[in-house]
This record gives C-alpha cells, structure tokens and sequence, in this order.
C-alpha cells in the first residue's frame, strides 16, 4: 500500500493585493483564517501561511501570525500549520523575517532555489534542492499562492484546488494522510 498523501495548501502568499487582478486571493487576516478551514476540511493537512496586515499588506508581524494561528486553533483545526519565513513581498529582511518563528510552529517555510523577487535574488543549490525533494517523496502543494485559476476562465478557490487533488488521488488509489499520519511522515512530533 502506497504511503498516505500530504496535502499542502499555500492559502495566500505575498503578493501585493490586487482586487481587480486576484479578486480571490484572501487578503485579510479573517479571509485567510476562512480559507484555511475550507482547505482543511477540503483534505489539506498542512496549510502554509502568510500573514497580512488588516489592509492587506504583507507582513513578518509575529503577532499578525498569531492572529491566524490561534484563530485556526479556536477553531479545531488539526492540520499542521507552516508559516512563511519569507520576506513578506520584500517588505521584510534578514532577522525580522524570523518573528513567526517565535510562536514556535510544527513547521516554517525557507526560501531555496534561485528566484529573482523584484531587487532581490535567492540561491540554493542544486544539491540542496535534491535534498528537499526526497524529503518531501511525492507529497503535493496547492493554492492560491502558486495558482489563481482552476482551469481557464474559472478562478479558483484554495478548497477547489485540495478537493482536485483529493479526487486525482482517490482516482490512483493514494490514501490521503490525516492531519496526526502527516506529522509522522514529515517527522514532527505529535499534537
């Protein structure tokens, strides 16, 4: 029997908000906590986050992702939460883009590869990124992060995105890993 599958939802991302370009990217923290619990109950077991200002502005804030994390809590959500340490669309350098790293997440994000973001440019090389793909063995991403459309005409939602993933991996006869099966895959320690 094949390993269970991890599904990870990217909910929002970075990027300037734009309602005219990406009028369905959650840009507030109350559309981001939304869309996260519509990708969990979707299947997702890891929701990768990027916390916001309430305008919209992308933020390191440490207590704008506790906003969003304890708002998932409250909640009863079980997926594993993974929040960025990234530079909030360039917002954010060095140091300060650790602050979320302060409420002590099960997981934490790090920019690799080599990516030109406006001025900035991040490397990894190419035996590191081998290292991260056979770490993750075959798990999926998805969302709005990485993907806005559904299919051509037809935006998508962060749960369209994870119940299309649930369905192709039913279809292969891939179980899909509950919240508490994806932390003994990943390796983190149980909740």
């Amino acid at each position: 029997m094949p390993e269970p599958l991890v599904i990870q939802c990217a909910i929002t991302g970075s990027v300037d908000p734009d309602p005219e370009r990406r009028p369905n990217l959650p840009t507030t923290p109350e559309a981001i906590v939304a869309e996260a619990l519509a990708a969990w109950r979707a299947g997702a077991t890891v929701l990768h986050l990027h916390a916001r200002e309430p305008d919209g502005t992308p933020t390191q804030d440490r207590e704008a992702y506790r906003g969003l994390v304890d708002a998932l809590r409250d909640a009863g959500c079980a997926a594993i939460v993974n929040v960025s340490c990234g530079t909030a669309g360039g917002r954010a350098v060095r140091d300060e883009r650790l602050g979320p790293l302060e409420l002590a997440p099960e997981m934490a994000s790090f920019d690799c590869g080599s990516i030109n973001f406006r001025e900035q440019l991040f490397e990894g090389d190419l035996p590191f990124l081998r290292r991260m793909a056979e770490t993750f063995r075959g798990h999926v991403r998805t969302g709005l992060e990485d993907n806005l459309w559904y299919r051509r005409g037809r935006r998508a939602t962060n749960a369209m995105l994870v119940e299309r993933i649930v369905r192709i991996a039913t279809e292969l006869d891939r179980p899909l890993a509950t919240p508490d099966e994806a932390r003994t895959i990943l390796g983190l320690e149980p909740r």
